[in-house]
């Protein structure tokens, strides 16, 4: 699994040097240029560069993300949305650029399914989990040697109607088949907060991987149906279980099948994948 680290007093775009999640609408910037003043809006308002994507880009398919890089911040602010107000950005001006003097900010915008009232369990359905996790894994994907961790929160929550605990097990599996550590912010939550550090935990614990928790999220709805009780907490770490592996002699092992168990056991570790495509989630 990847590192997760958590906080609760903080926000995505103060996180130099990671790549920032941008809670994105299927059309980006959202209503940045209307009425609009929740987590995109407010991003494009204090980075105003930004907007120029609404001119550039077309709406974002299942597959697709939008990176964009180098765009200067020019302010702060207090609240969020009827409350939101500015305020000054102090570091203005100072921040660490690259060598083609473009500021050190990357910002990935994508979108999550939107889902209403009437259609809450559809998210937990494994087309949704599937479209889910294969658009943050787009986003997380990269070809450096070392990619900077992922700044993140509540991706699809809030007037998407997404579930929290469902779309941070999805984050974490996408960080992790990406190879990236993610920052998780809460967003003045800290009960939240405790409760993210309590979950990586107990998965380190179990030694759990990609496969396992997606085995548990795409069961989950017809668990429900058979006990309306259950969590999708507690349905993930109740199917989650120790893998114990028998001593195998070496010498009575081909090479191929020699390699295909390092592998296995190398994909417990971290909940990595090892090169599996994200239509693989299972194995």
């Amino acid at each position: 699994m990847p590192l997760v680290a958590t906080a609760s007093d903080s926000s995505i775009e103060d996180s130099n040097g990671c790549l920032q999640v941008d809670f994105a609408n299927e059309y980006i910037g959202g209503g940045v240029l209307n009425w609009g003043a929740v987590q995109e809006e407010i991003r494009f308002l204090i980075c105003p560069e930004m907007i120029v994507s609404c001119l550039l880009c077309e709406k974002m398919g299942p597959l697709e993300v939008i990176h964009i890089v180098g765009a200067q911040r020019h302010s702060s602010y207090i609240g969020y949305g009827e409350t939101l107000q500015w305020a000054p950005y102090e570091e203005y001006g100072s921040e660490s650029r690259d060598k083609f003097c473009r500021v050190k900010c990357e910002v990935v915008a994508m979108d999550a399914t939107l889902f209403k009232s009437s259609s809450k369990w559809i998210q937990y359905d494994k087309m949704s989990i599937d479209r889910e996790l294969n658009k943050a894994y787009t986003g997380f994907m990269s070809r450096g040697k070392e990619p900077s961790p992922i700044a993140t929160g509540n991706w699809g929550c809030g007037v998407f109607g997404g579930d929290k605990e469902l779309k941070i097990l999805i984050q974490m599996m996408a960080a992790a088949r990406a190879c990236r550590d993610m920052i998780y912010y809460t967003f003045g939550n800290p009960s939240f907060e405790y409760s993210v550090i309590e979950q990586y935990e107990k998965l380190i614990h179990k030694k759990a991987t990609v496969g396992t928790i997606y085995k548990a999220l795409t069961s989950y709805q017809k668990e429900h149906e058979r006990n309306p009780r259950i969590s999708l907490l507690r349905l993930t770490f109740e199917r989650i279980r120790l893998r114990r592996q028998r001593p195998v002699n070496p010498k009575r092992l081909s090479l191929k099948k020699a390699m295909h168990l390092e592998k296995k056991r190398s994909s417990m570790l971290h909940l990595r994948l090892n090169g599996r495509s994200t239509k693989e989630w299972m194995s």
